[in-house]
């Protein structure tokens, strides 16, 4: 599961106008809608908020690739925002598994994937492979410099250095 956020939108609206912002979302859906399969289930969750579910097998080598092309498109197509406003996007995202396989489980652990993504500079994305629960409510500020997240980070990167058919273990 991925949820999708967009930085500064509501400068967006405020400064544009909430035509402009919903000309925004559409676009930005679009981005979604040709970054997917027909398959892959995309939604607005609210406000600018969308989420998207892959029911079908996908690496991690092709998940990282896809998230670093939406985030270039969002940063190619609404370059003059980001520089006026700082509009950008940040995602989280979190795979099946036997433990994490319920929407709510889901949702849960994406949300904080994109909470770490947001608190870590936005314009980028988190993959919570580690399950991480730590919400703001729950941790104090969740940064760079979390020791949670450091380690989790270390952890995934040591997986994944260690063996490259690893990025081909997880189903989203």
């Amino acid at each position: 599961m991925l949820i999708f956020d967009l930085d500064s939108f509501k400068a967006v609206n405020d400064t544009y106008g909430h035509p402009e912002g919903d000309r925004i979302l559409t676009e930005f859906a679009e981005i979604l809608k040709s970054s997917f399969r027909s398959n892959d289930i995309i939604g607005r969750m609210g406000g600018d908020e969308f989420v998207v579910f892959i029911p079908m097998n996908l690496t991690s080598v092709t998940l990282v690739s896809k998230l670093n092309h939406i985030l270039s498109q969002v940063r190619l197509r609404f370059s003059d925002y980001h520089n006026a406003v700082g509009l950008s996007a940040s995602i989280g995202a979190v795979y099946v598994n036997e433990s994490v396989k319920t929407f709510k489980s889901l949702y849960k652990y994406a949300d904080t994937a994109l909470y770490i993504a947001k608190n870590s500079g936005k314009n980028g994305f988190y993959i919570n492979l580690e399950h991480i629960e730590c919400t703001p409510d729950k941790c104090a500020l969740c940064t760079k410099e979390c020791e949670n997240r450091k380690r989790y980070t270390q952890k995934e990167k040591e997986y994944f250095d260690s063996d490259s058919s690893n990025w081909n273990d997880y189903i989203i």
